[in-house]
């Protein structure tokens, strides 16, 4: 069995722009989230949220793929900076978490302990 382990920069990288280009992603699955999350408790609430559902169309899911995802889609300068700064900030933590921890550890391996400095 060969194993190769990708070398320390290429892991980083990795990491960074993975969680760059899936940043619309996020935000897309946030959204949904909060939407089905929300319980309204007022009479007041609940009428704002279901006369939102009707003017949408219909649910979380045509709200999603009419309005949000369209937006985003069109308007890649907004999600930009945000997609950079979140591949630069997981790059940054990744490296320093590795660094202390160790590879091992990062993977996920049940008997590796954090390495000592």
């Amino acid at each position: 069995e060969v194993e190769t382990v990708p070398p320390f920069a290429v892991r980083v990288a990795l990491v960074g722009a993975s969680a760059g280009v899936f940043t619309p992603v996020f935000a897309t699955a946030g959204i949904f989230a909060a939407w089905y999350q929300y319980r309204p408790s007022t009479l007041q609430g609940i009428i704002l949220k279901y006369s939102t559902l009707i003017a949408f169309g219909g649910g979380a899911y045509t709200m999603l793929f009419r309005t949000i995802i369209p937006f985003m889609a069109h308007h890649g300068e907004i999600v930009l900076p945000f997609a950079l700064a979140n591949g630069i900030s997981a790059s940054i933590f990744y490296a320093a978490l590795e660094r202390h921890y160790g590879l091992d550890f990062m993977a996920g391996k049940v008997d590796a302990a954090p390495k000592q400095s």
